[in-house]
């Protein structure tokens, strides 16, 4: 009677935790069905990136804009948001999402947009930050401008700036225009648009270099690294740059310094060397203009703003010959 009884209740407890984890997940571990009532609803994206496009959101496919969303659902009255859904697109028209009733949904999104750098694809498969992951193994994404259902996976690096810039190369601060934006506790309505708000997570630095009077002057950062020597034209070259952590650098005021390093190098041989932090902001371009220079004048710092869709900032940077 005994072992009937435990058995019973190791039936029962089995039937609990099955119907416990049926629970959890609004879809199937990966499917293209969403069960239960429904509605379809579209997406719309605006915030800073509808003032930087060149033409209507609603345009349909370019090449050097691509939309990488997730999708999480909580069902009414619980806190724990789970994996729904996630798409990768070049289309905005065609973002439309089967959301269940009797649930809530949180809307990630970040966009890349290319400039000196892109995303490395073949095929139409996309590599970092669009690589989808189960939470063990990451994968290529392919672009077919769709929503994929699942559980289990989705794109596990829209939160992070590290791109694969080719089929090899990873860059941490890659040199394009990217947002980032969130929406949470979505309650679908049939018919609905679900709006979200996207900030630019980039900073910009621009070097002009006056070439030295003679030897050569090498400018070393984690940027970019390059030399201008004597005889050379003036240097003047601005990049575009993704902030490593994407999700925080769309904060207002989000900032960091950037160590960079003068070295002038004499043609006799010898060179002498400065270390300056720059410090690098959401939204400003951020212009060092180097001198090098025998006269005996006094270091010059100076910052100013200006106003303009990207903010811009100056640092005047003097090196003296001992």
């Amino acid at each position: 009677m005994n072992k009937v009884f435990r058995f019973s209740s190791m039936v029962m407890c089995m039937a609990a935790l099955f119907l416990a984890s049926c629970e959890k997940a609004v879809v199937d571990e990966d499917t293209s069905e969403v069960s239960g009532e429904t509605v379809d609803v579209s997406l719309s994206l605006g915030g800073e990136y509808i003032h930087t496009t060149e033409g209507p959101l609603s345009r349909a496919a370019n090449p050097d804009v691509v939309y990488g969303l997730n999708v999480y659902a909580r069902k009414d009255g619980t806190t724990t948001y789970s994996k729904y859904a996630y798409g990768l697109f070049d289309d905005v028209s065609k973002m439309q999402v089967t959301l269940r009733k009797g649930y809530q949904y949180r809307f990630e999104c970040t966009i890349t947009h290319n400039d000196e750098d892109q995303v490395y694809h073949a095929e139409n498969l996309y590599s970092a930050p669009f690589l989808n992951s189960d939470g063990e193994m990451a994968q290529q994404t392919q672009l077919d401008n769709q929503f994929h259902y699942s559980s289990v996976t989705n794109l596990s690096g829209l939160q992070s700036g590290v791109t694969n810039v080719s089929e090899t190369d990873i860059a941490n601060y890659p040199r394009m225009y990217r947002y980032y934006g969130k929406l949470e506790d979505y309650s679908p309505s049939a018919d609905g648009t679900v709006s979200i708000s996207l900030k630019r997570a980039v900073f910009g630095l621009r070097f002009k270099v006056t070439p030295p009077s003679e030897g050569v002057v090498k400018i070393e950062s984690w940027p970019t690294t390059f030399s201008v020597s004597a005889g050379d034209a003036s240097y003047d070259h601005a990049s575009i740059y993704t902030f490593n952590q994407v999700d925080k650098a769309i904060a207002d005021g989000y900032n960091g310094n950037v160590p960079v390093t003068l070295t002038w190098q004499h043609t006799d041989g010898t060179s002498k060397t400065e270390t300056k932090n720059i410090n690098i902001k959401r939204n400003v371009m951020t212009t060092v203009t180097v001198d090098v220079s025998t006269s005996a004048t006094s270091n010059l710092i100076s910052l100013t703003e200006e106003s303009g869709d990207l903010t811009e900032e100056n640092v005047d940077w003097h090196m003296e010959d001992d």
